[in-house]
């Protein structure tokens, strides 16, 4: 069994903007009000991204394909950083688990647009899991 290609993942529209409530919770998590002095800690969005990632990828919610076809892939083009999914050599870790929650599913690796928007589905999915966690 092949490794999915995760190069050349677009995003879909208004992701930041979908990931802008959860990194706020998380960064205020982090940065606790008795260690105010310090200065406070700001998560980069490929970093609030990769969390999200691997919360949606550790839901055992069942995936549809007809929900993730509906996700709007940006039109500006814009992609995720390679590190994202390259990071401390996690490209196999994220390709087995795409696979495992996928497994039943008629998706076609191969096609981009399609792989695009599942990452993006499972990035939304891991914000709205930490985002119940988080209330």
């Amino acid at each position: 069994m092949s490794v999915i290609n995760l190069t050349n993942i677009r995003q879909s529209e208004g992701l930041l903007e979908d990931l802008h409530e959860v990194k706020l919770r998380i960064e205020n998590r982090i940065n606790l009000e008795k260690y105010s002095q310090n200065k406070p800690i700001v998560l980069n969005n490929n970093k609030i991204m990769r969390v999200c990632l691997l919360a949606g990828l550790s839901s055992k919610e069942q995936r549809d394909i007809s929900s993730i076809e509906q996700i709007q892939i940006s039109k500006t083009s814009n992609r995720f950083f390679e590190t994202l999914f390259t990071l401390n050599n996690l490209g196999l870790v994220y390709s087995a688990l795409l696979k495992l929650r996928y497994t039943g599913l008629d998706v076609d690796w191969d096609n981009n647009v399609l792989r695009s928007k599942i990452i993006n589905s499972e990035i939304i999915r891991g914000s709205k899991v930490l985002d119940r966690k988080s209330t």
